[in-house]
């Protein structure tokens, strides 16, 4: 129902303390979370219902417990189940439009979970984790941790390996190098000699196509 944007927006406006209180509740409870058909459903919902959440709005439920919800859904971004990781990583993507999400990944397990995922080889998955980073580079905190942990050469990776085939992919991870260096008037901060040349040569082959 909840794909339904007036259906969502309402059932998120009237319901949604009740409805993310027993999500939460799920989530933690380790009976529930060993069930990953049930797990699969309850992330796929609260993915729909996030998508409706807007930071303006200070009491939107999401706003108010986005943070719980973050800390419930870290151990899935962590999953075997391919398909519970790439809802998790939608979830994030809605809530990291928020400073207060993009802070707490920031200082959280949660930032280097998403850096481990862009070395994964499914399109799909780096499409939603890519997302999360288009988010999290509004920031220059983030932007100085994904330098330390050599984010950058894991998109140039990602361009080498996809770009051909995926040009959807290749514009996301674009769009993260974008907002990664929009703010410096010199990008030698924020790249290698190596990282510009590898970058350019690999653009430059793509826009030949």
């Amino acid at each position: 129902m909840v794909i339904n944007p007036e259906i969502g927006k309402a059932l998120n406006d009237q319901y949604g303390n009740k409805i993310i209180e027993e999500i939460l509740k799920v989530l933690i409870s380790n009976p529930f979370k060993k069930n990953e058909e049930l797990v699969l459903s309850i992330l796929s919902t609260l993915n729909n219902l996030s998508y409706y959440y807007t930071s303006e709005l200070e009491v939107d439920i999401f706003h108010v417990k986005q943070i719980d919800i973050v800390e419930a859904i870290t151990e899935f971004a962590r999953s075997k189940n391919k398909e519970s990781v790439i809802e998790t990583m939608r979830i994030l993507g809605n809530l990291s439009r928020s400073k207060i999400t993009r802070n707490y990944v920031c200082e959280t397990e949660m930032f280097e979970i998403l850096l481990n995922l862009l070395d994964k080889a499914d399109p799909t998955l780096l499409k939603t984790t890519i997302g999360v980073f288009v988010n999290l580079m509004s920031d220059n905190r983030a932007r100085i941790l994904f330098k330390t942990k050599k984010g950058v050469d894991k998109l140039i990776c990602i361009l080498n390996n996809f770009c051909d085939s995926d040009w959807l992919l290749g514009n996301l991870v674009c769009q993260v190098l974008w907002n990664y260096c929009i703010d410096t008037i010199d990008l030698h901060e924020l790249f290698s000699e190596t990282e510009i040349h590898k970058l350019l040569i690999i653009l430059a082959d793509c826009l030949g196509k």
